[in-house]
């Protein structure tokens, strides 16, 4: 439930969400992300709907507050890892979260409490991260911390990625998005022509083919060749909402020989 609500948080909500701070909602077609299929003016131009999406964005975000953090009797568990501060006054205890929240590769948690006591903190482990280090003063800890902890107390985590692939629809694939950590990257119409059948390059196993630079590349019927793929979340406080940005997300795949 938390990967699918963190999944939906870093990608789809930024995607959805107007410079207003509200939210509309938009038709996803298979391969193209952000067409003309929003509601708003006559159903042509992308708008903000108070009388329900924003009212659903916002307490959806609220509730998702609220489970940053949980805790039972002797445990806290960090759920998300976005940048907050969390009071929680019955033990006395606060957590401060630092983070390059949406990307979330590297987070500084800092444990502060004025009377020694003895709990655990475990740090969930997302199912995007291929492996997860964590340092508790600068020593390598697990991942769940037990321990009596006392004034202020570092902990800092990285979180280690790579590109992968995710086939869509999952029952019936017709076509693959590719992921870096959480976010879902995508080819902008700022960038290229993204009503054209653009093609992920990949090696012999299936991973995405990098150039010289690094990046993953794509290629279109005619040759032409991109490796501009940037996260669908980027951009997403875009003020002209009468001409939202089209992106294309999901890519066949070509073997690169």
């Amino acid at each position: 439930y938390v990967e699918d609500a963190e999944h939906t948080l870093v990608n789809h909500f930024f995607l959805n969400q107007f410079h207003t701070g509200g939210f509309g909602h938009l038709s996803l077609g298979p391969e193209i992300v952000g067409g003309k299929g929003w509601q708003g003016w006559d159903g042509q131009f992308g708008s903000e709907n108070p009388g329900c999406c924003s009212l659903w964005g916002q307490w959806a975000l609220g509730q998702l507050g609220r489970f940053i953090v949980t805790q039972s009797d002797d445990t806290i568990f960090v759920n998300l890892y976005p940048a907050a501060t969390i009071s929680l006054p019955e033990r006395d205890v606060r957590l401060e979260i630092a983070s390059d929240f949406p990307r979330m590769s590297k987070v500084q948690i800092r444990v502060l409490c004025r009377k020694p006591q003895a709990f655990t903190l475990a740090l969930r482990a997302p199912r995007w991260a291929k492996d997860m280090r964590v340092r508790c003063d600068g020593a390598d800890g697990p991942q769940r911390l037990t321990r009596t902890w006392q004034g202020s107390t570092t902990v800092d985590i990285e979180f280690v990625t790579e590109l992968r692939m995710v086939p869509w629809p999952a029952d019936k694939p017709q076509g693959a998005a590719l992921f870096n950590g959480p976010l879902c990257l995508g080819l902008s119409a700022r960038t290229a022509d993204v009503n054209l059948p653009w093609t992920l390059r990949v090696d012999a196993s299936g991973r995405p083919h990098l150039d010289g630079a690094g990046k993953p590349e794509l290629t279109e019927p005619a040759g032409q060749t991109v490796n501009a793929l940037e996260p669908i979340c980027d951009h997403w406080l875009e003020p002209d909402v009468k001409d939202p940005i089209r992106r294309r997300v999901l890519f066949q795949t070509e073997v690169v020989k």
